[in-house]
């Protein structure tokens, strides 16, 4: 999803039901398009997999800390 900055929500939605989710599960991965596009997630603890116990890239402490709230 962060690889993908061009295209519309309409267009990754085809492509994520194209590659097997329904489209509830592809609206629902597309309301953390934004998180996914500003902040560098450890593998296995994203938004997607974890909610709230997400863990991002903090490049001033260079360590793995929860997501800073908006």
């Amino acid at each position: 999803m962060a690889n993908n900055e061009v295209s519309d929500d309409d267009e990754l939605r085809e492509h994520f039901i194209a590659n097997g989710l329904s489209e509830e599960q592809a609206w629902q991965a597309l309301t953390y398009r934004s998180l996914y596009l500003q902040h560098i997630f450890l593998e296995g603890f994203t938004p997607i997999l974890k909610g709230q116990e997400a863990l991002c890239f903090n490049p001033n402490s260079r360590g793995w800390e929860p997501v800073p709230n908006p």
